[in-house]
């Protein structure tokens, strides 16, 4: 996510306080991993992260430890979802609600994530619902996680595919006030979780107020990069590009949507992802390049041109190269699916 992926789990492993952590460093091999698997996602190697946050699932599993065990789902869906795998993820945390609340934890941190969960996996009611889930008292939520959920349920509001007045709770402006308030009493210094910048965003595009849009997603994007979350904040570019074609500031629009689609470039070559994902995230880059062409933007600035052209041409390259290896792959699954069928079938 993001927009911007919540932090909760990652950062301290249990959802509890640290006095009942202190089991974990007596199993020297699940300590281990634990660390190995923090420090893997904190570098962004999500897939690595979730390899050993599975490995620990199983040992948490043989012990039959519940706290162990649904840290290990929590933690195992935080990974699903900078992965984009938010079924997975939904499952791992359903399942940690169940193990965690054997332990007698508090349950908010799982419900602010699945509902983070449920709000990219497209499905606003459900993200609303936990968002909800996590509000109440009984769920034990700290004030940043009541900023977080706040900020979820304002947003699914906003999807316009639930009423306003669901579960009584505050509209999405009122969600936006109260968390902004929370959030600025909170000791660490500058924080605002990204969910609320986007919450800002989108409340300020309602509002038809396209300037004070395009700068929360600035900051959303300026967030994320501090977290080193560069897949949202390309995102949060992209929106600030076309809040400032609706501001009618051309200039500024190509700027931020170059930027995004160089970084999004950048994401597919830099990192090892799947083929068939890297030909989407360059097609993606392709696109926002077409649209700084097509918005009057290098009208506006012809610095861009000598900066979007260079880029065009690297995009092209590497989608060359990409597809080269895509029908390479295709070739040799082709060729071991046939070699199959020949050893089922001897005739």
């Amino acid at each position: 996510m993001v927009p911007g992926l919540i932090a909760l789990g990652i950062a301290g492993a249990s959802c509890g306080g640290p006095e009942k952590v202190v089991e974990f460093p007596r199993d020297t091999e699940y300590a281990r991993l634990e660390l190995s698997a923090r420090g893997a996602f904190e570098r962004g190697e999500f897939e690595y992260a979730r390899d050993l946050y599975n490995r620990q699932l199983l040992q948490a599993e043989r012990s039959d430890r519940p706290l162990r065990i649904g840290n290990s789902e929590f933690n195992l869906a935080v990974c699903e979802i900078a992965l984009g795998n938010t079924d997975r993820a939904q499952d791992l945390l359903n399942s940690a609600l169940i193990e965690l609340g054997r332990a007698g934890e508090p349950l908010a941190p799982v419900y602010v994530v699945l509902a983070r969960a449920h709000h990219l996996g497209g499905d606003p009611g459900a993200c609303l619902d936990a968002a909800d889930l996590a509000l109440l008292k009984e769920s034990g939520a700290t004030r940043r996680e009541q900023v977080e959920a706040l900020a979820l349920r304002g947003l699914s509001l906003l999807s316009g595919q639930v009423p306003a007045t669901t579960s009584g709770g505050p509209p999405a402006a009122a969600a936006l006030r109260r968390a902004e308030k929370l959030g600025q009493k909170l000791k660490t210094a500058g924080y605002l979780p990204v969910s609320v910048l986007r919450l800002r965003a989108r409340v300020s595009e309602v509002d038809g107020k396209w300037v004070d849009a395009a700068h929360a997603y600035e900051r959303e994007a300026e967030a994320s990069q501090a977290r080193a979350r560069y897949d949202f904040m390309s995102e949060a570019l992209e929106l600030a590009g076309n809040a400032w074609l609706a501001a009618d500031d051309p200039a500024r629009a190509g700027d931020r949507l170059l930027r995004a689609a160089r970084s999004r470039y950048a994401y597919a070559v830099g990192r090892e992802v799947p083929a068939r994902r890297a030909i989407e995230d360059l097609a993606h880059a392709t696109r926002l390049c077409q649209r700084v062409f097509e918005s009057g933007a290098v009208d506006a600035d012809p610095s861009l041109e000598s900066r979007l052209a260079p880029l065009v041409a690297r995009i092209q390259v590497e989608e060359e190269r990409v597809l080269a290896v895509l029908a390479v792959v295709q070739a040799r699954d082709a060729l071991d699916s046939a070699e199959q069928g020949s050893e089922a079938d001897p005739e």
